[in-house]
């Protein structure tokens, strides 16, 4: 679905539960559903290039996602849920309006958590 006119997705949307793959770059998004984290069965979440403000919270649960393109929004924030991901390994926040990470970001490794270097 990239590449339209997008402003809003639809109420339920988030009971696509089997999609893996959701491409929904070059939108005019502006927010996502609240209950976006229902859709447990993504891997990939191709958002760049749409107006996005804010992400739901509810965005951390997507746990077997390894890749999200956020590039090209207008977030200034970012969810401390996001870095919750458990399969994350690529994310990609450029050109946002983004003035501060979460302090919960660091706080894995000091827990003595392992992280790849």
């Amino acid at each position: 679905m990239s590449k339209n006119r997008l402003e809003a997705l639809p109420a339920n949307f988030c009971s696509l539960s089997r999609l893996s793959d959701l491409h929904l770059s070059e939108n005019c998004l502006e927010s996502l559903p609240n209950d976006f984290g229902k859709m447990r069965a993504l891997t990939l979440l191709k958002l760049e290039l749409n107006h996005l403000v804010s992400l739901p919270d509810s965005i951390g649960d997507l746990n077997l996602v390894t890749e999200v393109l956020l590039f090209d929004n207008m977030l200034d924030t970012i969810p401390a849920s996001l870095f919750k991901m458990k399969s994350l390994e690529m994310l990609n926040l450029d050109r946002n309006h983004i003035t501060e990470i979460p302090s919960t970001v660091s706080r894995g490794r000091e827990r003595g958590e392992r992280g790849r270097d």
